[in-house]
This record gives C-alpha cells, structure tokens and sequence, in this order.
C-alpha cells in the first residue's frame, strides 16, 4: 500500500511541475517550495481519510496531515532520483494506464440511465425467492474434497437415507478431508442458481453441489419466511440493475475496441486475442 501511495504520490508531483503558483486562499500547506492547495486537499479526501475518526474540519485536518507527510516522502523520492529508477518507472507507467483506463470506463458508464420504476418492478417480480417469498434458511452443511466418484457416492448415500453425519464418518472412514458447519442465511446471500434449487427444497431435504475440488451438501434444517415488500427493496433493485448495465457495458466497449484495434498474443498465442477485465471495471 506505501509503495503504492509512494509511485501515486510521484505522478501527481510530476503532473504538478511547472504550474504556476496558487493564490493564497487556496494554498492549505507549504512543503518548502510546494503549495498543497485546497482542490488538491478535496480531491484526496474520498482516499486519505479512509481510517479517520471525527468528521468535518477534523477529517480535512487529518488528511492534509497525511498529505505533507506524502509531499515530504515524495520530495525525497525525488531527490533520490526514485523516479529514474527502471522498476519505479514502470511502476509509474502501469499506476498512469490504470488511471487512464478507469477514467475512460467512468466516462462511458456515468451516461448510463439509472433503471425505470417498471424495470425494478418487474425485477421484483421475476425474483419472488429473494423479495416476495424470501426465506432465511437455517443450513447445515459439509464440504468435502471432490475426488472422484465422491459426488456420486455423496448422492447414493443422501438417497438411502443417509444423515450429514452419516456422510461425516464415511467422508472420515475413506481419509476424506472434510469440514461441517451449521448457520443462518438469508435468500440474498446465497447465488442466484442455487437459490432456485435452495426454495425448492422442504425441511429435511439436501442439496448436493460439486464446485470445482470440493463437494458440498447442504441440509435445510428449519426455513424462515421473511418477505420484503417492492418498496423496501427498490432502492438495491435499482442499483443492483444498475450495476448489471455498467459490467454489459464495459463488455460491449471493449468487444468493440477489440474489433477496432485486434489484440494478438505472441507470448501466451493459446489465449486467442480474449480480453482480460479492465481495472475498475464497475461492478
């Protein structure tokens, strides 16, 4: 996180050189012939002050703190020669394409339209086991190690009639790693396609999932109704479609950057021109 802080610090230094000095009631600090200035202050409020206590001119205080002890660091640095070293410089390169590349994204995202009262509403609707039929689950669950034909064996055992802690001391019996636990989850916490399976299920029945080198049973042991009215639930609707929009969007932008500039692997040529995901990419 310092070094970081530190290669940040030294864009902003060298993005700063040459400009012409502040007036004086936009000057908050001098670090021997720098001026932080108050835009500059602001700007580094939402990052700097994460961790601070208080509110208000506390806060600012705080922050412009850290931000003369950051310009001290910085100056340093720079006396050092830091930002000609070939490991800082690329360090400075990769911290300048982020930036750009994320501006860039925010730019494109923030003409996006914020979802319609129908699109929540019929979201809503189209979601019953997370608003209107939500549940809170009490689950018991074991998760094994997935080695072969342990998925089957699990579902052979689950449909004699077997108990998790009948799979517990076969799982123990065969040297299986294993893990129990036992909790409270509501609809939302759980993944959209287990879910549907999930309200399916009655008081007594499992659930068997394989995901990738594991195996996991799910047992409902007791189920809560606990609905949640349109209206309380708007507010994460929109902003949930919201977020959905902004991830298809950076997907279709960068299906047709592609397109218009076409990306060639010649290190790793098995990865065939796909795209990695964008820093800050909305979410």
């Amino acid at each position: 996180m310092r070094g970081s802080l530190l290669a940040l610090s030294v864009v902003l230094a060298l993005a700063g050189c040459g400009e012409k000095k502040a007036p004086a009631s936009q000057v908050a600090a001098r670090v021997g012939e720098t001026e932080l200035t108050v835009h500059q202050l602001n700007a580094a409020m939402p990052t700097l002050s994460a961790g601070l206590a208080g509110e208000g001119e506390d806060v600012q205080k705080a922050v412009l703190k850290r931000m003369v002890e950051r310009e001290l660091l910085v100056q340093r640095a720079l006396t050092d020669k830091l930002d000609q070293d070939p490991k800082i410089m690329l360090a400075l390169d990769n911290a300048r394409q982020d930036i750009l590349a994320k501006a860039w994204l925010d730019t494109q995202v923030a003409q996006l339209a914020r979802p319609t009262p129908e699109q929540v509403a019929r979201y809503y609707a189209d979601n019953p086991a997370l608003f209107a039929q939500r549940k809170l689950y009490q689950l018991q669950k074991l998760t094994l190690e997935n080695r072969k034909g342990v998925a089957e064996e699990v579902d052979r055992l689950l449909a004699g009639g077997g108990s998790l802690q009948s799979l517990a001391q076969w799982a123990s019996e065969h040297k299986l790693p294993f893990n129990a636990e036992a909790g409270t989850v509501a609809a939302e916490q759980v993944p959209l396609g287990v879910l549907e399976k999930l309200a399916a299920l009655a008081p007594g029945q499992s659930l068997t999932l394989a995901e990738g080198n594991r195996v996991v049973v799910l047992r409902v042991a007791g189920v809560e109704q606990a609905p949640r009215a349109e209206a309380q639930a708007a507010g994460e609707i929109e902003q949930f479609l919201l977020s959905r929009e902004r991830q298809q969007q950076v997907s279709r932008l960068l299906a047709q950057l592609k397109k218009d500039s076409p990306v060639e692997y010649t290190l790793f040529p098995e990865l065939g021109g796909t795209l990695a995901s964008a820093p800050g990419a909305a979410r």
